[in-house]
């Protein structure tokens, strides 16, 4: 005697919106003569709120990138795919060397603006199907799936580095910064999604203690 579900609806000026449709039967005292009342609530605004809500969860703020959140699911789904397909993951943890003095010497404002064009630059550099995710900071993460060999990525990283350490015109100001990167492949490190942070990490610290500007592979020497 009653169904309840989302439907699109016309409005008056033509313009379909998303409608949650209430429908129920009412009989009369002999069970007769039966009819069906509808409610019809809008929701699309409340939709929009949900996505927005959404993407709130899942991206920085800052710069639009996914967050550590969205970036736990797109690593085990990449792993899942890795092994599928059985095809190398890299795995990549980034971090800037110069930012600190920028954001010292011109503010935040201007080291907030490096960090966006950082997170463009990352973007058009990789491959649609890669993902770059903001861990905090100047911290960035790196997926780099659908590899036949280890020197695809390392050509990969490479071109990233050279693309970030070109000048940034910032508030009237042209600066620049480096990138240290740690490294660990998927499954050749058949760890943990959890794991492969860390060992990236690991490596990532090993490249700013051997001068920085540069990429340490997992295990290293």
């Amino acid at each position: 005697g009653r169904w309840a579900g989302e439907i699109s609806n016309r409005k008056p000026d033509g313009e379909l919106e998303t409608i949650w449709l209430m429908l129920s039967v009412v009989e009369d005292t002999t069970r007769e003569s039966r009819q069906v009342v509808g409610v019809l609530s809008s929701i699309s605004q409340l939709l929009e709120r949900h996505k927005a809500l959404e993407t709130a969860a899942n991206h920085d703020a800052l710069t639009g990138l996914p967050n550590r959140r969205l970036l736990a699911d797109r690593l085990r789904q990449a792993m899942e795919l890795a092994k599928r397909n059985r095809k190398l993951l890299a795995v990549c943890y980034v971090d800037l060397d110069g930012f600190k003095p920028i954001n010292d010497r011109l503010g935040h404002a201007a080291g907030d603006e490096v960090l966006r064009v950082v997170a463009q630059r990352m973007t058009a550099a990789l491959r649609g199907a890669d993902t770059v995710a903001r861990m905090g900071g100047d911290e960035f993460v790196l997926l780099l799936g659908n590899l036949a060999h280890v020197n695809e990525a390392n050509k990969l990283l490479h071109l990233l580095m050279f693309e970030l350490g070109q000048p940034m015109d910032v508030f009237d100001q042209q600066v620049r910064v480096a990138v240290s990167m740690g490294v660990t492949v998927y499954p050749t490190d058949d760890s943990t999604a959890e794991v492969l942070l860390v060992h990236a990490d690991k490596m990532l610290y090993t490249a700013k203690a051997d001068g920085k500007a540069c990429l340490r592979l997992y295990p290293g020497d």
